[in-house]
């Protein structure tokens, strides 16, 4: 234990202070006390600040880890709610829009010719429009019609580029066709 304790500073100064105590030198005592109260003073100075500065690492440690968790759980769940709702919403608003495009379509007509005003009532008629073009393109002679428009759509020079890439779009939402 001796052995440790003579090989810090600290207590190698400590001998060298009791050492010149020893030999009778009374100027350099309370040089060399002050010295070493003064060196002591700044070890704990060092060794408290060092503490403290721990200790406040410490303490602060588990706020910024609490303030992490929930930093990072708020954020989970904000991206969570987000990808559940964004295709919900975009949905509800593409759904509403094709409604309002189609019933801005016919609604019109009811309105001028029969006095009515149904929202609604222009995308069922719309609806039954499209089945009906769907219906007369499946015969022969819609067949056959199609067949020759799409004929002289080849036949003009712009035109062709953009019903091609429309009819293979199409094609791709429609395999049947």
């Amino acid at each position: 234990m001796s052995d440790r304790l003579s090989a810090s500073p600290l207590a190698r100064k400590n001998s060298s202070k009791n050492s010149s105590m020893s030999t009778g030198d009374t100027d350099a005592a309370p040089s060399s006390s002050r010295d070493a109260d003064i060196e002591k003073q700044t070890l704990l100075d060092r060794r408290s600040s060092k503490s403290m500065r721990a200790a406040k690492a410490v303490a602060q440690a588990p706020k910024q880890a609490i303030h992490q968790i929930i930093h990072s759980w708020f954020s989970r769940k904000f991206a969570t709610g987000c990808a559940i709702l964004l295709p919900i919403v975009i949905t509800f608003y593409v759904t509403y829009s094709f409604l309002r495009f189609f019933d801005g379509i016919f609604s019109p007509l009811y309105k001028r010719f029969l006095g009515i005003e149904v929202f609604g009532l222009g995308f069922m008629t719309s609806v039954a429009f499209i089945t009906m073009t769907g219906v007369f393109f499946s015969s022969w002679l819609g067949s056959w019609m199609l067949s020759f428009g799409e004929w002289i759509i080849k036949r003009l020079p712009l035109v062709k580029h953009i019903y091609s890439a429309s009819k293979q779009v199409s094609g791709a939402l429609n395999p049947v066709w």
